[in-house]
């Protein structure tokens, strides 16, 4: 299942980038209110000016808090908002200028820009209805700090709205929240389902090539690998050999004990074959009681040792919930050049016919059977 962690990374990750968009739009508000200042009270440039560098400051240090993790969503936003708000009305003007118009345009534009995260930032309504409470009483403590203006004044200038706004906008940054959780929920749903099907997938390839009674590959299966194996003969020569084994008088163990008991000496015969193989090879059951085994990079000399600690294994071993003796008869070709596969996997076959004609639990190779004819 999709986890919550997942869904608050995804919000964190989404509110950094909102985060970001509103540090610009405040930087860009406060550059324009600077240059209005500036024109408005001009020998109070110098300060102005570095008033509003410090804000700046203080703002885009305050995300890269927030950014590298120092600081959570909540606090950092009041760290950025609440200076601009301080320098911008109380200490500049209140306190220094004392100028009734810049008071009345600048209280306006600084709660826009106070109220402006609940849009752009991605909040809860619990978060924006204490943001806005923090907000509002910042705007009765400052209206009793300062008298240059009515509150009349202040509503005709824009305060209206800025009231409309801290009444609606937990609203919308509720529905805003909710919307974006939804997405992200669908979106770990839909990944979720895309990854059961590539698994389903997987599993439906592995059932399709390989077979469920020995856990070995089917036809299908070997044939694909057997295939790019022979390929690489094309680039380098190197030797590969082919093994088929046939279980001896397999016939008699399924007449005699059933077909059950077939079954467990066909997996345990496997996994036996398995153990005396080593990391590359493949093995498959051919069909049957046929097995077929490819080793990479192996010569007569290699394949012959390998076909010989099998047989040892298998003569040595007892098989199935009976406890039987098992032989069997195995026939090797080897190559060190690109040929058909049907042809390598018939030269073993016919020198493990050669094999039962001649006595059985026995290892021939393919270019033997001429001579012992």
């Amino acid at each position: 299942m999709y986890s919550d962690e997942k869904i608050i990374v995804e919000i964190k990750n989404q509110r950094m980038k909102s985060l970001k968009l509103f540090v610009y739009i405040a930087i860009g508000l406060m550059l324009i209110n600077t240059i209005f200042d500036i024109q408005t009270v001009p020998h109070f440039w110098g300060y102005i000016f570095i008033i509003r560098i410090l804000i700046v400051s203080m703002i885009y240090g305050a995300y890269l808090l927030f950014k590298y993790n120092k600081v959570n969503h909540f606090i950092s936003l009041l760290m950025i908002l609440l200076p601009i708000y301080i320098f911008v009305i109380v200490t500049p003007e209140i306190i220094v200028f004392k100028v009734e118009d810049l008071n009345v345009i600048n209280f306006t534009l600084a709660f826009v820009i106070l109220l402006l995260p609940l849009f752009v930032n991605i909040v809860t309504f619990k978060e924006a209805i204490i943001y806005n409470s923090i907000c509002m009483s910042i705007l009765l403590v400052t209206k009793l700090l300062s008298n240059t203006y009515s509150l009349e004044e202040w509503y005709l200038y824009g305060g209206g709205f800025v009231i409309m706004f801290a009444i609606f906008s937990p609203f919308v940054a509720k529905r805003k929240y909710k919307s974006l959780l939804d997405i992200y929920y669908k979106h770990f749903e839909i990944q979720e389902l895309h990854d059961e099907l590539l698994t389903l997938n997987k599993k439906l390839t592995n059932l399709s090539n390989m077979d469920q009674l020995t856990e070995t590959f089917n036809r299908r299966g070997l044939l694909s690998l057997f295939n790019y194996e022979l390929a690489k003969l094309k680039r380098v020569e190197k030797p590969l050999s082919v093994l088929l084994l046939d279980i001896d008088d397999f016939k008699k163990v399924n007449d005699q004990y059933g077909h059950m008991e077939g079954d467990v000496v066909l997996k345990e015969f496997a996994f036996t074959i398995k153990q005396n193989l080593r990391e590359g090879d493949l093995l498959c059951r051919w069909g049957g009681e046929e097995f077929v085994v490819v080793l990479v990079d192996a010569d007569y000399s290699k394949s012959m040792s390998i076909s010989e600690r099998i047989q040892k294994t298998i003569n040595e071993k007892r098989f199935g919930k009976n406890k039987l003796k098992v032989t069997a008869t195995i026939g090797i070709t080897t190559t060190n050049t690109f040929v058909d596969t049907d042809y390598l996997i018939n030269q073993a076959d016919s020198a493990m016919l050669q094999g039962k004609q001649i006595g059985k639990n026995t290892i021939i190779l393919f270019q033997n059977i001429d001579e012992m004819k």
